[in-house]
């Protein structure tokens, strides 16, 4: 198994995190000092129009902050990210298979001999079921509590479809016009903790732990052309120096 993975992409996004965190406690400390300061200069219970102003704006910076913060927080600094466990879910794996990782706008792209895999992840580690493109999650007190704290769940399906449609065009790039790959997408759920129910999505559903007997029983009809696997490997690669 050979993994390539875009480490320069990782070490800025983590900056960025490590940069705005910071910035966004900031904003939102010095709306709330404002406020209670506006408070307390408050005459006749009217508050001066610079404080509500400057509370307000403070206020709103901080909350878009700290949501951006959070975002680059859970994809890039919290780990296992998902590329780690997507490397770890596929260990074992002989040299044939490839792992590309945030190289290209379809964040993970996996070959294997006979397919390209393009592989949508989600780290959600509460209640999940989908049945067909239907997607549901039970609405509970914890995860309102870690709203800001986890990522956007979305429409999974949307999403992968997204992904894998980005996927063909980097493919087609790629490819002589000639060429025929099969491309597969597929949704990934990387919390082991996930409680996950699936009943005949449009887009197959697993968690990480069951990805690589997926792809074992998936492995069979015509290889990928030698030639046409080359240049794959060379175009998947991207520039990532």
């Amino acid at each position: 198994m050979k993994i390539i993975t875009n480490e320069k992409k990782i070490a800025q996004r983590k900056k960025w995190a490590n940069i705005l965190s910071p910035i966004a406690m900031v904003l939102l400390l010095g709306g709330l000092g404002l406020n209670i300061l506006s408070l307390r200069n408050s005459n006749d219970g009217q508050i001066t129009p610079i404080y509500f102003y400057g509370t307000l704006v403070l206020l709103v910076l901080g909350f878009i902050m700290s949501n951006i913060s959070s975002h680059l927080v859970n994809h890039w600094v919290r780990e296992p990210r998902a590329d780690q466990t997507l490397a770890k879910a596929l260990k074992g794996f002989d040299s044939k298979h490839y792992l590309f990782n945030y190289i290209h706008k379809a964040p993970h792209i996996l070959l294997t001999p006979h397919k390209v895999y393009v592989i949508t992840t989600k780290g959600q580690k509460d209640t999940v079921s989908v049945d067909g493109e239907k997607w549901k999650r039970p609405f509970s007190l914890m995860r309102a509590l870690r709203f800001f704290a986890q990522e956007s769940f979305g429409n999974p399906t949307l999403e992968a479809r997204q992904n894998a449609a980005a996927a063909a065009k980097t493919l087609d790039a790629i490819l002589p016009e000639d060429a025929d790959v099969a491309l597969q997408p597929l949704i990934v759920f990387t919390n082991p903790d996930v409680d996950l129910t699936v009943n005949n999505p449009t887009i197959p559903v697993l968690k990480s732990t069951k990805l690589k007997s997926f792809i074992r029983e998936q492995n069979k009809g015509p290889a990928i052309p030698h030639d046409i696997r080359q240049a794959l490997i060379t175009g998947l690669s991207g520039d990532i120096s």
